[in-house]
Parts: structure tokens; sequence; C-alpha cells
């Protein structure tokens, strides 16, 4: 699949693909059967018993000040493809506080010259000259549920904001209005909080000690947050519901 061609829902729709993909290869809770539904709730059992709704606990204004940046990495991509024996591969990259003041051009060469010097290993390539604008690369075969020239995702190591309760109970009670629509198309419904504890513009760090112990308010019948990390690993955080709330 070109993702370079998809629109921005089915975009979107890919990625919640791949976080409840990677959710369920964390915990067992998350059933194998569930498919794809429009309009909502994201995913559904084939026999409609349940539906998880999938959501992200960021920044969207503060994701929106790397709109420069994220011109690096697919085009750091296309000159790696456009070189000579040149397998498929999953880059995971994070960048460092050098990168805002270099040109895209400049950051995408050297990461696509980078990554096709080590393109036979795998893992976090350990090199103490990592090009400069790049503070970690690692190389993966791509994984069954991404395209067949894998993914690039990228990083950058500021702008990240420490996660707490209220930010949680934000994202809770937008979803919490919708809960009655849910319901018409299921019988149960799960909602799936998904924070990528990466190091970048808009991206929020959620520690599980911050919630584990706390009570929210919800209309759905469970509420889960996602803790990712890079490498498609985390945690699954099951948020109690508060006695006495909705």
């Amino acid at each position: 699949m070109n993702t370079a061609r998809l629109s921005k829902v089915e975009e979107q729709a890919r990625i919640e693909k791949v976080y409840l993909d990677e959710a369920r290869n964390v915990s067992s809770l998350f059933p194998a059967a569930l498919l794809p539904f429009k309009p909502y709730p994201d995913f559904v059992t084939e026999d409609h018993a349940l539906g998880i709704e999938i959501t992200e606990l960021c920044d969207p204004e503060g994701r929106s000040d790397g709109k420069r940046l994220s011109l690096v990495v697919p085009r750091a991509k296309q000159m790696y493809m456009s070189r000579p024996d040149t397998p498929p591969l999953s880059v995971a990259t994070a960048m460092s506080t050098q990168a805002e003041e270099m040109r895209v051009d400049e950051l995408a060469l050297s990461l696509a010259e980078f990554v096709y010097r080590h393109r036979h290993e795998r893992g976090e390539v350990r090199d103490e000259r990592l090009p400069k604008g790049w503070c970690h690369i690692a190389i993966y075969d791509p994984l069954g549920n991404e395209p067949p020239d894998g993914t690039w995702p990228v990083n950058r190591a500021i702008h990240t904001v420490m996660g707490g309760v209220e930010m949680v109970e934000a994202r809770i009670s937008e979803k919490n209005g919708r809960v009655a629509d849910y319901r018409r198309h299921v019988s149960e419904v799960w909602l799936l909080i998904v924070n990528n504890r990466y190091l970048g513009p808009g991206e929020i760090y959620l520690r599980p000690e911050a919630i584990a112990n706390e009570c929210f308010v919800f209309a759905f019948d469970r509420v889960f947050v996602f803790l990712r990390d890079i490498g498609s690993s985390g945690e699954i955080v099951e948020l109690r519901r508060r006695v006495g709330g909705v």
C-alpha cells in the first residue's frame, strides 16, 4: 500500500489499525476478530457485541509546529529507495535539538546515507557518530501490518509535555458525549486512549503511576490507556471508574 496516496481519513484508519494490533500484542484483552466500522465506533466484532473507539492523547496545536520537519523523513525514505540494493526497511528515528536549525534536505540526506550504510543491521544502530540532527536511529524488517516498503516513524527530542490526570479526563469527557451513538451499533463499547510516549512536538509523556490509582468518570463500559513506546512495545492500563460516576 502506498500511504502517500491515502486520504487523511484513510491514513487515520490505517494508523488506528496499527494501534489496535499493537495493543493486542501487549494485552490479550483485545479480541483478534475486530473489523473496521463506520461511522462509529472505529472497530467492532462481527456480531457487534463489542465496539472499540480509538483516540490519542496529544496536543494537536503542538504537533502542527513540526510541519516543516515532518517533510524530512519521507524525503529521506525516497532518497534511500532510489539507491541500488535497498531492502525494504522500517526505520524508527528521533531528531535531536540540532534539527531545529538545519535544512530539510540536509537532514534527509544525512538520514538516507546513514540507513543505506547500515541497511543490513537490525535494531538500534549504536554508532557514536550519528549524523547531526539525529539522536536515535533503529532499523527493522517491516511488520506484517505495515506497508511492504516499511514505515519510517520519526520523533523529536524536544517539546514533550508530561501528562497528568486532567489531560486524560479531558480526553474521556470529549468522547463520553458520543457513547449513546456508539451503543446504537454495539452492545458494549470500550475506549482505547493511545499515548505515544515519544519525544516530539505535541507529544505527551504519561507515566503509568500517574493514572493507575486514580478514578475517572466515563460512560464507556471499559477505558484503557495504551502507553505506547518506540518499537511496538508499551503498557496497557485499565482505568478505574469513579463510584457514582456516569
